[in-house]
């Protein structure tokens, strides 16, 4: 074999080898893997109703796909003797067209909300997502989930609700600690 032939032989080699780590993409959801495990902790909801909460966030397929479990259980009083159950499964993805982070959420109440990562109004530790379509709630309704990172094993939650031609509203927050 002649020296033309070894050298194209390397440099061939030395391009197929290096041109996936030029275009391997990273993850988009890693700015979210704070997030990822197990947490517990307390909310309040609209009418201050105290409740017990547990939330967990995992990679599902491969990566491609976080995966949200959420269970509320707020406390009997007043007209609700025996207490709420509130549940919640959502899907965050990444829409390569849009490069946009989404978030699908489907609660036990038959209200299912797609949002979008606002980028305009996030930040590396307050992620604010807006609703772009819901379902089973007031027409012209929107919503907001604000998830706030208190540090490494600390996180503060908002549910905000804003009916037509009205401003944000909140109807729940939640303190939440990340589970070892």
């Amino acid at each position: 074999m002649s020296i033309l032939n070894k050298r194209n032989i390397v440099l061939l080699f030395c391009m197929l080898t290096f041109s996936g780590v030029t275009f391997a993409q990273k993850n988009p959801l890693e700015r979210l893997d704070f997030l990822i495990g197990d947490w517990v902790g307390t909310g309040k909801g609209y009418n201050n109703t105290q409740s017990k909460v547990e939330i967990s966030f995992y990679y599902i397929m491969k990566g491609k796909f976080i995966e949200m479990n959420a269970e509320s259980r707020f406390a009997s009083g007043g007209k609700n003797d025996k207490g709420q159950f509130h549940q919640e499964k959502g899907f965050l993805s990444y829409d390569k067209d849009r490069k946009q982070i989404v978030y699908r959420q489907f609660s036990n109440d038959g209200y299912v909300n797609q949002y979008y990562l606002n980028d305009t109004i996030s930040t590396a530790h307050t992620l604010v997502f807006d609703t772009e379509k819901t379902e089973n709630f007031v027409p012209d309704g929107k919503a907001r989930w604000i998830i706030q990172k208190e540090g490494d094993r600390q996180l503060s939650t908002s549910f905000n609700v804003a009916f037509p031609e009205q401003e944000f509203v909140s109807f729940g927050v939640q303190q939440l600690t990340k589970n070892p």
